[in-house]
């Protein structure tokens, strides 16, 4: 799985007469093998086929370009496919495609002999080399980031307090209590308890301030658990930003807020078009691909800035007011009308109306959280 601008997984595929190449355009449509009526994501990315007719097309964009293709490689089965056609959905409510992606896979592995009492012999973070336990944080790592090890410890130090002052509650419970080294400068991950970092990231070790973003990213992932944001990911790098302000990179973080919202404000002028997946309620042209997701990384940094104008404290409140009303065993789901009921609370506000005029199709009697304002 891979993209158009994704280097090792082209570099790869390239042994095999494959490349990804350009944006693909939607609808995208299943092959009748798969037996599904519709495929859902983005428009990916298209593949460009040394010789076509050896691969067997599952999937393709619009213009019957191949965006998910398979083909015979010596015992076994090789397919290739846009990244955006597998995955969870942004509220990690469910895996997007999972109706044609587990068929799919179990044939492609049928008749390889199984040993289902042999172990697995991959290593996970648990398998890493060294374990040292700081502050209730268990942080893992091998023995060639060893000399990463204390920069990661004073930096994990200084960003904790911080972080959650800024969240005005402590973590979710069993959540962020590991923290795992990767030997990469791109990217990491949090399943909520474990959180990855990737050492090189933005340059570190010698700047922090990109360093101090991605802790604090990763981190509120764990912060906002049970119930993922539906700005999931926004929020959790705007929260780094400002985090970043905090400890002493105020220009840089401010720089990064403006970016995502200049780049918001070129499909949406005025923030009154469209909400978060790039549907208007005025009637103008969906967004999608690249477009969307500007206006959803963008808006949504907007939103919590107009936010956080009303009051300087308004993560913390928030989350706060979270915690507080957005419980397992009383609600179903966390949705933009819950998140708009909890944001109306922290700020003593009613803020359905001004949703609702900022282009978001939300409505106060569908929230499960019922809130009387004084």
């Amino acid at each position: 799985m891979g993209s158009h601008k994704a280097i090792s997984q082209n570099k790869l595929i390239k042994i095999f007469g494959a490349e990804f190449k350009d944006v693909g355009k939607l609808p995208l449509i299943p092959s009748s093998v798969l037996q599904v009526k519709e495929v859902q994501g983005d428009p990916g990315s298209i593949l460009v086929l040394d010789q076509p007719n050896v691969w067997e097309v599952l999937v393709q964009d619009a213009k019957n370009k191949p965006e998910m293709v398979k083909r015979k490689v010596d015992k076994g089965t090789l397919i290739i496919a846009s990244r955006t056609l597998s995955g969870s959905r942004p509220n990690a409510s469910d895996p997007i495609n999972a109706s044609f992606w587990t068929p799919l896979l179990k044939k492609a592995a049928d008749g390889k002999k199984i040993d289902p009492f042999k172990p697995l012999t991959e290593k996970g973070i648990k398998e890493l080399e060294y374990l040292e336990r700081r502050d209730e944080i268990n942080f893992r790592y091998n023995d060639y980031l060893k000399p990463y090890a204390q920069v990661i410890f004073d930096i994990s130090d200084r960003c904790t307090p911080v972080i959650e002052k800024r969240m005005g509650v402590p973590k979710s419970k069993g959540m962020g209590s590991t923290i795992a080294f990767l030997a990469t400068g791109s990217g990491g991950f949090s399943t909520g308890e474990t959180i990855a970092l990737g050492i090189w990231w933005g340059g570190f070790p010698k700047k922090e301030d990109s360093m101090i973003e991605f802790i604090t990213h990763e981190n509120t992932h764990s912060w906002v658990l049970p119930f993922p944001e539906v700005w999931n990911e926004p929020i959790a790098t705007y929260v780094g930003d400002l985090v970043m302000m905090d400890m002493g990179y105020p220009e840089e973080g401010k720089k990064r807020i403006k970016i995502r919202i200049d780049r918001a404000r070129k499909y949406d002028p005025e923030m009154k078009l469209y909400d978060l997946d790039g549907k208007s309620l005025s009637g103008a042209p969906a967004l999608s691909g690249d477009a969307q997701k500007d206006l959803f990384w963008g808006k949504a940094v907007w939103v919590l800035e107009e936010m956080r104008k009303q009051d300087a404290d308004f993560i913390a409140k928030y989350f706060q007011a979270k915690r507080k009303y957005a419980i397992k065993d009383k609600i179903t789901k966390y949705d933009i009308n819950n998140t708009v009921a909890v944001m109306s609370i922290a700020l003593k506000r009613d803020l359905f109306d001004w949703f609702r005029e900022h282009g978001f199709n939300v409505d106060r009697d569908k929230a499960e959280i019922k809130f009387i304002l004084d």
